[in-house]
Protein backbone atom coordinates (compact mmCIF):
# COMPACT_ATOMS: atom_id res chain seq x y z
CA UNK A 1 0.00 0.00 0.00
CA UNK A 2 2.43 2.20 0.92
CA UNK A 3 4.76 1.53 -2.58
CA UNK A 4 2.00 2.13 -4.37
CA UNK A 5 0.97 5.58 -2.52
CA UNK A 6 4.77 6.80 -2.42
CA UNK A 7 4.66 6.28 -6.42
CA UNK A 8 1.38 7.48 -7.44
CA UNK A 9 3.01 10.80 -5.74
CA UNK A 10 6.13 11.13 -7.32
CA UNK A 11 4.25 10.17 -10.87
CA UNK A 12 1.61 13.02 -9.94
CA UNK A 13 4.75 15.41 -9.33
CA UNK A 14 6.24 14.64 -12.77
CA UNK A 15 2.93 14.59 -14.83
CA UNK A 16 2.41 16.35 -18.23
CA UNK A 17 -1.43 15.31 -18.73
CA UNK A 18 -4.55 14.37 -17.52
CA UNK A 19 -4.63 10.77 -18.47
CA UNK A 20 -1.95 10.18 -16.26
CA UNK A 21 -3.56 11.41 -13.11
CA UNK A 22 -5.81 9.56 -13.83
CA UNK A 23 -3.96 6.61 -14.21
CA UNK A 24 -1.61 6.93 -11.25
CA UNK A 25 -5.00 7.22 -9.15
CA UNK A 26 -7.09 4.10 -10.59
CA UNK A 27 -3.93 2.25 -9.90
CA UNK A 28 -3.01 4.29 -6.80
CA UNK A 29 -6.27 3.57 -5.27
CA UNK A 30 -6.05 -0.09 -6.26
CA UNK A 31 -3.40 -0.48 -3.92
CA UNK A 32 -5.14 1.53 -0.71
CA UNK A 33 -5.82 -0.96 2.08
CA UNK A 34 -3.77 0.94 4.63
CA UNK A 35 -6.48 2.04 6.39
CA UNK A 36 -8.45 -1.36 6.65
CA UNK A 37 -5.07 -2.97 7.85
CA UNK A 38 -4.38 -0.45 10.10
CA UNK A 39 -7.58 -1.15 11.79
CA UNK A 40 -6.93 -5.03 11.74
CA UNK A 41 -3.61 -4.41 13.45
CA UNK A 42 -5.25 -2.61 16.42
CA UNK A 43 -8.00 -5.07 16.77
CA UNK A 44 -5.00 -7.98 16.93
CA UNK A 45 -2.79 -6.02 19.70
CA UNK A 46 -5.26 -4.74 21.63
CA UNK A 47 -7.93 -6.54 24.32
CA UNK A 48 -11.20 -5.99 23.47
CA UNK A 49 -12.16 -3.56 26.06
CA UNK A 50 -9.23 -1.11 24.97
CA UNK A 51 -10.05 -1.32 21.29
CA UNK A 52 -12.59 1.78 20.97
CA UNK A 53 -10.04 3.91 22.47
CA UNK A 54 -7.55 2.57 20.21
CA UNK A 55 -9.62 3.42 17.46
CA UNK A 56 -10.38 7.01 18.87
CA UNK A 57 -6.47 7.47 19.06
CA UNK A 58 -5.66 6.11 15.48
CA UNK A 59 -8.70 8.82 14.30
CA UNK A 60 -6.94 11.24 15.93
CA UNK A 61 -4.20 10.63 14.39
CA UNK A 62 -5.51 11.28 10.97
CA UNK A 63 -7.39 14.77 12.35
CA UNK A 64 -3.70 15.69 12.87
CA UNK A 65 -2.71 14.59 9.29
CA UNK A 66 -5.76 16.41 8.62
CA UNK A 67 -4.70 19.76 10.09
CA UNK A 68 -1.27 19.53 9.12
CA UNK A 69 -1.26 18.10 5.62
CA UNK A 70 -2.83 20.99 4.16
CA UNK A 71 -0.70 23.53 5.62
CA UNK A 72 2.29 21.86 4.28
CA UNK A 73 0.71 21.34 1.20
CA UNK A 74 0.39 25.06 1.07
CA UNK A 75 4.06 26.29 2.33
CA UNK A 76 5.71 23.98 -0.03
CA UNK A 77 3.13 24.36 -2.83
CA UNK A 78 3.53 28.28 -2.48
CA UNK A 79 7.55 27.19 -3.27
CA UNK A 80 6.83 24.96 -6.44
CA UNK A 81 3.54 23.33 -7.02
CA UNK A 82 5.51 19.79 -7.65
CA UNK A 83 7.10 20.00 -3.92
CA UNK A 84 3.85 18.82 -1.94
CA UNK A 85 3.68 15.91 -3.84
CA UNK A 86 7.11 14.64 -3.79
CA UNK A 87 7.29 15.50 0.47
CA UNK A 88 4.00 13.10 0.44
CA UNK A 89 5.94 10.28 -1.68
CA UNK A 90 8.85 10.61 0.52
CA UNK A 91 6.68 10.31 3.93
CA UNK A 92 4.93 7.70 2.17
CA UNK A 93 8.37 5.75 1.56
CA UNK A 94 9.28 6.10 5.50
CA UNK A 95 6.22 4.63 6.10
CA UNK A 96 7.46 1.24 4.23
CA UNK A 97 10.52 1.47 5.65
CA UNK A 98 9.21 2.03 9.13
CA UNK A 99 6.63 -0.81 8.44
CA UNK A 100 9.17 -3.61 6.97
CA UNK A 101 12.00 -3.16 9.16
CA UNK A 102 10.47 -1.77 12.83
CA UNK A 103 7.04 -2.72 13.12
CA UNK A 104 6.14 -6.62 14.15
CA UNK A 105 4.03 -8.81 12.49
CA UNK A 106 0.39 -8.14 14.73
CA UNK A 107 -0.60 -11.95 14.21
CA UNK A 108 1.71 -15.10 14.77
CA UNK A 109 1.52 -18.12 12.53
CA UNK A 110 -0.92 -20.22 14.55
CA UNK A 111 -3.13 -17.39 14.41
CA UNK A 112 -3.54 -16.36 10.59
CA UNK A 113 -5.81 -17.35 8.24
CA UNK A 114 -5.00 -20.98 7.03
CA UNK A 115 -5.17 -20.33 3.08
CA UNK A 116 -5.94 -17.37 0.60
CA UNK A 117 -9.56 -17.15 -0.18
CA UNK A 118 -9.66 -15.69 -3.68
CA UNK A 119 -13.90 -15.89 -2.95
CA UNK A 120 -13.33 -13.14 -0.56
CA UNK A 121 -10.50 -10.99 -2.46
CA UNK A 122 -13.29 -9.03 -4.53
CA UNK A 123 -15.60 -6.15 -3.37
CA UNK A 124 -18.81 -8.57 -3.61
CA UNK A 125 -17.14 -11.34 -1.69
CA UNK A 126 -16.09 -9.58 1.03
CA UNK A 127 -19.49 -8.14 1.65
CA UNK A 128 -21.25 -12.02 1.62
CA UNK A 129 -18.61 -12.64 4.29
CA UNK A 130 -21.04 -10.03 6.33
CA UNK A 131 -23.24 -13.12 6.22
CA UNK A 132 -21.33 -15.04 8.50
CA UNK A 133 -21.69 -12.51 11.00
CA UNK A 134 -25.51 -11.89 11.72
CA UNK A 135 -24.48 -8.99 14.73
CA UNK A 136 -22.05 -7.58 12.40
CA UNK A 137 -23.94 -7.21 9.22
CA UNK A 138 -26.14 -4.38 11.46
CA UNK A 139 -22.95 -2.58 12.42
CA UNK A 140 -21.85 -2.73 9.07
CA UNK A 141 -24.80 -0.48 8.28
CA UNK A 142 -24.26 1.80 11.02
CA UNK A 143 -20.60 2.39 10.10
CA UNK A 144 -21.57 3.21 7.15
CA UNK A 145 -24.26 5.42 7.57
CA UNK A 146 -22.13 7.21 9.51
CA UNK A 147 -19.93 7.89 7.01
CA UNK A 148 -22.22 8.72 4.79
CA UNK A 149 -23.34 11.67 6.56
CA UNK A 150 -19.85 12.95 7.17
CA UNK A 151 -19.48 13.34 3.58
CA UNK A 152 -21.70 16.45 4.21
CA UNK A 153 -18.61 18.20 5.05
CA UNK A 154 -16.14 17.97 2.00
CA UNK A 155 -19.56 17.64 -0.54
CA UNK A 156 -21.13 20.94 0.95
CA UNK A 157 -19.46 22.56 3.53
CA UNK A 158 -17.53 25.44 1.79
CA UNK A 159 -20.78 26.10 -0.81
CA UNK A 160 -23.16 26.35 2.18
CA UNK A 161 -20.59 28.81 4.40
CA UNK A 162 -20.81 30.88 1.02
CA UNK A 163 -23.57 31.09 0.78
CA UNK A 164 -25.65 31.03 4.06
CA UNK A 165 -22.51 33.71 5.77
CA UNK A 166 -20.61 34.75 2.84
CA UNK A 167 -17.71 32.96 4.17
CA UNK A 168 -14.06 33.22 2.21
CA UNK A 169 -11.51 30.87 1.67
CA UNK A 170 -9.35 32.23 4.85
CA UNK A 171 -12.94 31.91 6.92
CA UNK A 172 -13.63 28.70 6.10
CA UNK A 173 -10.15 27.19 5.93
CA UNK A 174 -10.03 28.38 9.85
CA UNK A 175 -13.38 27.05 10.67
CA UNK A 176 -11.89 23.73 9.22
CA UNK A 177 -9.08 24.13 11.27
CA UNK A 178 -11.03 24.40 14.10
CA UNK A 179 -12.97 21.24 13.68
CA UNK A 180 -10.32 19.01 12.84
CA UNK A 181 -8.57 20.09 16.62
CA UNK A 182 -12.12 19.86 18.30
CA UNK A 183 -11.85 16.12 16.00
CA UNK A 184 -7.88 15.52 17.84
CA UNK A 185 -9.74 16.27 21.16
CA UNK A 186 -12.20 14.23 21.10
CA UNK A 187 -11.15 11.48 19.59
CA UNK A 188 -7.66 11.19 21.34
CA UNK A 189 -8.57 12.60 25.15
CA UNK A 190 -12.68 11.92 25.32
CA UNK A 191 -13.34 8.22 23.55
CA UNK A 192 -11.00 6.21 25.60
CA UNK A 193 -12.40 7.53 29.20
CA UNK A 194 -16.21 7.46 27.49
CA UNK A 195 -16.23 4.23 26.46
CA UNK A 196 -14.78 3.09 29.38
CA UNK A 197 -16.72 4.31 31.54
CA UNK A 198 -20.22 4.26 30.22
CA UNK A 199 -19.82 1.49 27.42
CA UNK A 200 -19.31 0.51 23.41
CA UNK A 201 -22.96 0.48 23.29
CA UNK A 202 -23.93 3.63 25.06
CA UNK A 203 -21.09 5.64 23.33
CA UNK A 204 -22.39 4.71 19.68
CA UNK A 205 -25.79 6.09 20.87
CA UNK A 206 -24.17 9.00 22.08
CA UNK A 207 -22.30 9.58 19.19
CA UNK A 208 -24.90 9.43 16.78
CA UNK A 209 -27.58 11.11 19.04
CA UNK A 210 -25.05 14.60 18.72
CA UNK A 211 -24.41 13.64 14.85
CA UNK A 212 -28.56 13.96 14.46
CA UNK A 213 -28.73 17.03 16.83
CA UNK A 214 -25.33 18.86 15.20
CA UNK A 215 -26.32 18.03 11.53
CA UNK A 216 -29.91 19.71 12.27
CA UNK A 217 -28.76 22.59 13.73
CA UNK A 218 -26.44 23.27 11.43
CA UNK A 219 -29.26 22.58 8.86
CA UNK A 220 -31.82 25.58 10.39
CA UNK A 221 -28.62 27.79 11.44
CA UNK A 222 -28.98 31.28 9.83
CA UNK A 223 -26.85 33.20 11.85
CA UNK A 224 -22.75 32.37 12.61
CA UNK A 225 -23.22 32.03 16.30
CA UNK A 226 -25.50 29.30 15.85
CA UNK A 227 -24.02 27.58 13.10
CA UNK A 228 -20.27 27.31 15.61
CA UNK A 229 -22.42 26.13 18.24
CA UNK A 230 -23.43 23.25 16.11
CA UNK A 231 -19.77 22.31 14.78
CA UNK A 232 -19.02 20.27 18.91
CA UNK A 233 -21.89 18.43 18.70
CA UNK A 234 -20.86 17.21 15.06
CA UNK A 235 -17.74 16.29 16.21
CA UNK A 236 -18.94 14.42 19.37
CA UNK A 237 -20.31 12.48 16.51
CA UNK A 238 -16.62 10.84 16.69
CA UNK A 239 -17.77 8.47 19.40
CA UNK A 240 -19.61 6.44 17.19
CA UNK A 241 -16.80 5.35 14.69
CA UNK A 242 -14.71 3.87 16.64
CA UNK A 243 -17.46 2.12 19.41
CA UNK A 244 -18.56 0.44 16.52
CA UNK A 245 -15.28 -0.80 15.27
CA UNK A 246 -14.81 -2.14 18.77
CA UNK A 247 -18.06 -4.17 18.81
CA UNK A 248 -17.50 -5.70 15.41
CA UNK A 249 -13.94 -6.82 16.67
CA UNK A 250 -15.68 -8.48 19.16
CA UNK A 251 -17.39 -10.54 16.81
CA UNK A 252 -14.86 -11.42 14.92
CA UNK A 253 -12.75 -14.56 14.99
CA UNK A 254 -8.81 -12.85 15.08
CA UNK A 255 -8.42 -14.60 11.64
CA UNK A 256 -10.79 -12.67 10.01
CA UNK A 257 -10.21 -9.21 11.41
CA UNK A 258 -8.26 -8.05 8.16
CA UNK A 259 -11.05 -9.66 6.20
CA UNK A 260 -14.03 -7.74 8.43
CA UNK A 261 -11.93 -4.47 8.28
CA UNK A 262 -11.18 -4.70 4.37
CA UNK A 263 -15.40 -4.81 4.00
CA UNK A 264 -16.14 -1.78 6.28
CA UNK A 265 -13.25 0.12 4.34
CA UNK A 266 -15.81 -0.96 1.07
CA UNK A 267 -18.60 0.33 2.66
CA UNK A 268 -16.50 3.86 3.65
CA UNK A 269 -15.22 3.85 -0.42
CA UNK A 270 -18.86 2.93 -0.99
CA UNK A 271 -20.16 5.95 0.88
CA UNK A 272 -17.62 8.29 -0.88
CA UNK A 273 -19.64 7.56 -4.26
CA UNK A 274 -23.28 8.35 -2.94
CA UNK A 275 -22.68 11.20 -0.34
CA UNK A 276 -20.51 13.73 -2.75
CA UNK A 277 -23.71 13.54 -5.06
CA UNK A 278 -26.64 13.15 -2.32
CA UNK A 279 -25.59 16.44 -0.62
CA UNK A 280 -23.91 18.28 -3.59
CA UNK A 281 -27.10 17.57 -5.58
CA UNK A 282 -29.93 18.45 -2.66
CA UNK A 283 -28.03 21.64 -2.12
CA UNK A 284 -27.83 22.82 -5.96
CA UNK A 285 -31.52 21.77 -6.08
CA UNK A 286 -32.93 23.83 -2.84
CA UNK A 287 -31.83 26.66 -3.53
CA UNK A 288 -32.61 27.03 -7.33
CA UNK A 289 -35.16 28.47 -8.43
CA UNK A 290 -37.58 25.56 -9.04
CA UNK A 291 -37.39 24.45 -5.65
CA UNK A 292 -40.45 23.84 -3.54
CA UNK A 293 -38.80 26.13 -0.90
CA UNK A 294 -35.39 27.23 -0.01
CA UNK A 295 -33.65 25.36 2.09
CA UNK A 296 -29.76 25.60 1.59
CA UNK A 297 -29.72 23.34 4.81
CA UNK A 298 -30.88 20.38 3.15
CA UNK A 299 -27.74 18.49 2.79
CA UNK A 300 -27.62 18.69 6.87
CA UNK A 301 -30.98 17.40 7.22
CA UNK A 302 -30.41 14.65 5.07
CA UNK A 303 -27.03 13.90 6.72
CA UNK A 304 -28.93 13.89 10.17
CA UNK A 305 -31.89 11.55 8.58
CA UNK A 306 -29.49 8.82 8.00
CA UNK A 307 -28.07 8.95 11.38
CA UNK A 308 -31.46 8.54 12.50
CA UNK A 309 -31.78 5.58 10.64
CA UNK A 310 -28.31 4.49 11.90
CA UNK A 311 -29.32 4.92 15.84
CA UNK A 312 -32.55 3.04 15.26
CA UNK A 313 -30.15 0.37 13.93
CA UNK A 314 -27.68 0.54 16.18
CA UNK A 315 -30.45 0.33 19.02
CA UNK A 316 -31.53 -2.54 17.97
CA UNK A 317 -28.69 -4.70 17.09
CA UNK A 318 -26.65 -3.61 20.07
CA UNK A 319 -29.11 -4.80 22.74
CA UNK A 320 -28.14 -7.21 24.89
CA UNK A 321 -30.55 -10.19 23.51
CA UNK A 322 -29.46 -9.61 20.62
CA UNK A 323 -26.01 -9.46 20.91
CA UNK A 324 -26.01 -12.77 22.21
CA UNK A 325 -27.71 -14.11 19.47
CA UNK A 326 -25.23 -12.75 17.20
CA UNK A 327 -22.46 -14.88 19.12
CA UNK A 328 -24.83 -17.52 18.87
CA UNK A 329 -24.75 -17.72 14.98
CA UNK A 330 -21.01 -17.08 14.45
CA UNK A 331 -19.37 -19.29 12.56
CA UNK A 332 -15.70 -20.20 12.76
CA UNK A 333 -13.23 -19.40 9.77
Amino acid sequence: GFAGLGLSFFVTAVATALWMLVVVRLFSGAMQANIAIANAYVADITPPQDRAKRFGQLGAMFGIGFILGPVMGGLLGAIDIHYPFFAAGTLALVNLVYGYFVLPESLPPERRSRKFDWSHANPVGSLMLLKRYPQVFGLAAVIFLVNLAQYVYPSVFVLFADYRFQWKEDTVGWVLGLVGVLSVVVNALLIGPGVKRFGERAALLFGLGCGVLGFAICGVADAVAVFMLALPLCTLLAFAGPAAQALVTRQVDAAQQGRIQGTLTSLVSVAGIVGPATFAGSFGYFIGVDAPVQLPGAPFFIAALFLCVGMRVAWRRTRPAAAAAGETATEPP
